[in-house]
């Protein structure tokens, strides 16, 4: 089954975009906005064709998450 052919069967599915932080000091370029699709109730992983698919996890104590782990990452939410 090709990855197309799952986005299309998706029941539920969001769209990532990193943004950049106010810090000091250098950061990592920022990854290309990735639709996912949830597989349990605070976890989802990417289905589009850019790179490898990357596992994502939400707080699951705040409703709206207040934070999400993208890969390795750990990041704030930003926005509504």
């Amino acid at each position: 089954m090709s990855r197309t052919k799952v986005v299309h069967e998706l029941k539920s599915s969001i769209v990532v975009t990193p943004a950049a932080r106010a810090v000091d000091g250098w950061q990592p370029p920022l990854d290309p906005p990735r639709r996912c699709a949830f597989f349990a109730p605070h976890h989802i992983v990417s289905v589009d064709d850019v790179g490898p698919a990357v596992i994502g996890r939400f707080d699951e104590a705040a409703t709206p998450a207040s934070w999400l782990q993208w890969s390795s990452r750990r990041a704030p939410r930003i926005g509504p």
